[in-house]
């Protein structure tokens, strides 16, 4: 049986370069902070493109970053963002945000940022296992490396 090629996808999505550009410049910040995470870059969809796990970061952190994927994916805003949304609900419509925290592998904790270039939805970076804070900012460097690496790396078409 002669092997196929895979169809290409969509136009625009994250190569694995550029994913792994992200979690580089992630994981060399990381470990300049003092601080061990768990770096997950996924296609638009939320899809793993690429996850790396510190040494000595619990598996737990991992799940953590795939959720904040999906999140993203499935919003189409940082975690953090959709965490904020969802709090402005809670009092005017209490069903709302509780129904939310049920609603497959949903994670409203900061750390999960879209990957956009060029008003396009590429990619998405999620950072799990240190502070809120420092996940976040571990993000926005993974993001910037990727965004950084898309426009440079061979496109998958």
């Amino acid at each position: 049986m002669t092997p196929s090629k895979h169809s290409p996808g969509p136009a625009g999505t994250l190569s694995l370069a550029a994913a792994q550009a992200g979690i580089a410049a992630a994981v060399a910040e990381a470990a300049a902070r003092s601080v061990g995470v768990v770096v997950a870059v996924a296609a638009p969809s939320g899809d793993l493109l690429a996850l790396v796990r510190m040494d000595e970061v619990p598996p737990l952190a991992a799940e953590s970053a795939m959720r904040k994927c999906r999140t993203v994916g499935l919003t189409w805003q940082s975690t953090e963002a959709f965490a904020a949304s969802l709090r402005g609900d809670l009092e005017s419509e209490p069903e709302y945000f509780h129904g939310m925290h049920h609603v497959g592998p949903m994670m409203t904790i900061g750390g999960g940022i879209p990957v956009v270039v060029s008003g396009a939805l590429v990619g998405i970076v999620a950072v799990s296992g240190a502070s809120t804070a420092d996940d976040i900012a571990l993000a926005e460097v993974a993001v910037a490396a990727a965004a950084g690496a898309h426009g440079t790396s061979r496109q998958h078409r």
